[in-house]
C-alpha cells in the first residue's frame, strides 16, 4: 500500500486494528496505556505522579481522570485494591 498522507496511514492502521481486535484504534491504544499503568502500579516503588510522568500525561490529575474513565477506579483505589505482598513474595 502506498500512503499519500498521514490520514491514509491513520485510516489504514485503524482498519488493521479493527480487523485484529474488533475495536477502534483509540480504544486499543487506551487499553494498552491502562495495561502499562496497571503494571507500573504493581511496582510499589513508583508513585502515581511518577507513573503519570512516565506515561507522558501533562499532569497527575489528567492521568487520574483518564484512568478512572477507563477502569471505574482512581489510580489510588486501584493500587489499594491490589493484594499486599510480603517481602519474600516480592523478591521472587
Amino acid at each position: 500500500m502506498v500512503c499519500r498522507s498521514d490520514d491514509d496511514i491513520t485510516d489504514y492502521l485503524s482498519k488493521i486494528i479493527r480487523e485484529y481486535d474488533g475495536t477502534s484504534a483509540r480504544i486499543w491504544i487506551n487499553k494498552a496505556i491502562i495495561s502499562k499503568a496497571e503494571f507500573m502500579m504493581r511496582q510499589k516503588d513508583l508513585s502515581i505522579k511518577e507513573i503519570s510522568d512516565r506515561l507522558h500525561f501533562p499532569d497527575q490529575s489528567s492521568f487520574g481522570r483518564f484512568f478512572k474513565s477507563n477502569t471505574g477506579q482512581s489510580p489510588k483505589e486501584y493500587r489499594n485494591s491490589l493484594p499486599v505482598q510480603n517481602k519474600d513474595e516480592a523478591d521472587r
